[in-house]
């Protein structure tokens, strides 16, 4: 009896080691193979590789470096690298039947990961994001530090740890549709998960296949931050540095990102300037959601502009469970100018208020004589529109003179000239009558429904005169005309819902319910709708022959 079971057990530990050895020899083999499928666009590099029993490729070193294509540049290095496979045997049977291309589906668990590319640098030093911590516009507004370094998570009490990500995508290629999902950890700091379902999908548009990168969609994108505890210790620590208490930071901070952002010609509604700033002061996540529109075109995504391009994209912004609002930016063109720091712009505001106030002029003569101060320059980014109306601006406005001070018992009051006479006769014009009726008494002339200039309290001053810096027809500047909106959906023959398909429509069905959602195809004798609800997708059926009307959403509508 001993002798058979210690036979059994010779025979288990033999088996276990062949299956061990063919493992690691098809891993190494399936490696090969798929290195050779990437190459030359891709290289796939790895210091060591070994299979495990339950069919996991382990890489030690390894590191992926795009050649050629729209991520031309990028290097990604790991420490270690397991790729999860679907089964036990796959790595044996994709051996046996000489498999080589990359599998339809696939997971990958990286440790110690670290991405490089050239614009995503870029975006890194300039202070859109942590590099470590992935945490957006994280050390701006920490004056002095500009980005912070192992020492400041110390002095925070944070122990940085090496970050671990989590790949996993699967690939249909009869329907040709891909669905991946991207979790980072940056521990201890934030958490940045990653959804994305693309259609008419084919593996080459990523590696240079120009034809395919224009055929390929995106049904959702989703990105979500979630805060780890690290943004209220960052608030402390910069409260430290700045003087003041983490809620002061907080408003610091906001203020700072805003200047930052309006540097880059970015400025935030004020919705989203509230939300950013709940997030800020309380933690918790962020979640940016992307429906784009049908006719988006994912590889001219630099050929659209910032307004069309956040249209078509139909990006939602969320807090924790908070129902989802519309991601408003207005867009400018960036400053050339070195962007103001927090200090310069305290130091701007609060210039006027520490300003003496000017001196009280011995004479009118010596009033009028003072060149009135100069409008400021209007920038490019803000254009003045007034449709042939002028504007009412300080330049058509007469100074007041400086209060004097107020005597005891008596309310403080503002002297003006007495008569508007005495100011054409310092100038050295002779007074002329005024008109008997201003513009204000004149039923006829409604300031609102005029085309022209209201007339002025006085007639103009003589060429040359230093009354005319004073002087000036008041008008009213007019909002351009609201354009028409045009209806966001368009109606259409419910039989040739065939021709729509990717398209955004919405159904009537006999029943008098309205369907809305992403048309996927015609089924048979059924219609197949994406619809989203909660926060994920689902596909519906409805009958055609139950289907009473049809509305296929526009072009462009928003």
């Amino acid at each position: 009896m001993w002798k058979l079971l210690r036979i059994g057990a010779v025979l288990a530990l033999a088996a276990v080691g062949a299956l061990k050895l063919a493992q690691h020899l098809a891993a190494q083999s399936q490696l090969e193979r798929v290195a050779a499928a990437l190459a030359p666009k891709v290289r796939l590099g790895y210091e060591g590789v070994r299979g495990a029993l339950d069919g996991r490729i382990i890489l030690e070193s390894p590191r992926l470096e795009v050649v050629s294509g729209p991520a031309q540049g990028a290097v990604l290095r790991a420490t270690r690298a397991t790729i999860e496979p679907a089964g036990t045997l796959w790595l044996v049977w994709r051996a046996m039947i000489g498999e080589s291309a990359v599998p339809a589906a696939l997971g990958v668990h990286l440790e110690g990961a670290s991405f490089s590319q050239e614009n995503v640098d870029r975006y890194a030093r300039e202070g859109w994001f942590g590099a470590s911590s992935l945490v957006p516009f994280e050390s701006i507004g920490c004056e002095p530090v500009s980005a912070f370094s192992a020492r400041d998570y110390a002095r925070m009490g944070m122990t940085v740890r090496p970050r671990e990500d989590e790949l996993r995508y699967s690939y249909d290629p009869d329907a040709h549709t891909l669905r991946a999902d991207i979790v980072s950890t940056a521990a201890p700091f934030s958490t940045v998960s990653v959804h994305l379902e693309m259609s008419a999908f084919e593996p080459s548009a990523w590696l240079g296949d120009a034809r395919a990168a224009k055929a390929q969609r995106i049904d959702q994108l989703s990105l979500t931050y979630l805060d780890g505890g690290y943004l209220a210790r960052r608030n402390r620590f910069c409260a430290q540095l700045t003087g003041t208490d983490a809620a002061g930071y907080a408003a610091r901070h906001l203020a700072a990102v805003e200047a930052f952002l309006r540097a880059h010609g970015i400025t935030p509604g004020e919705d989203v300037s509230a939300l950013y700033r709940k997030l800020v002061a309380e933690g918790g996540s962020a979640e940016i959601s992307s429906l784009p529109d049908a006719e988006f075109v994912p590889a001219d995504f630099a050929a659209y502009t910032p307004d069309d391009l956040l249209r078509k994209l139909n990006v939602t912004l969320r807090r924790n469970t908070a129902p989802p609002i519309l991601l408003r930016l207005a867009f400018t063109t960036p400053s050339e100018s070195p962007m103001p720091t927090l200090d310069d712009t305290a130091i701007a505001s609060e210039a006027p208020a520490q300003a003496q106030p000017p001196a009280e002029p011995e004479s009118l003569e010596s009033a009028v004589a003072v060149e009135a101060p100069a409008p400021p320059p209007m920038t490019a980014h803000e254009p003045a529109r007034n449709d042939g109306v002028p504007l009412l601006s300080v330049a058509n406005a007469a100074p007041l003179p400086p209060e004097k001070p107020a005597i005891e018992g008596e309310a403080p009051r503002i002297e003006v000239p007495a008569a508007e006479s005495e100011v054409l006769e310092v100038a050295g014009a002779a007074p002329e009558p005024a008109p008997t009726l201003p513009w204000h008494a004149h039923p006829s002339v409604d300031p609102r429904n005029t085309n022209e200039a209201i007339p002025p309290s006085a007639p103009p001053p003589p060429p040359g005169s230093t009354a005319a810096l004073v002087w000036g027809a008041p008008t009213i500047e007019r909002l351009p005309e609201k354009p028409a909106a045009a209806p966001k959906y368009v109606t259409v023959s419910p039989t040739s819902l065939g021709a729509h398909v990717g398209a955004r429509v919405r159904l009537l069905t006999a029943g008098g319910k309205t369907v809305e959602g992403r048309l996927r195809r015609l089924d048979g004798n059924d219609v197949v709708l994406l619809v989203v609800r909660d926060g994920g997708s689902a596909e519906m059926r409805l009958p055609r022959a139950g289907i009473r009307g049809a509305e296929v959403r526009r072009a462009g509508a928003r």
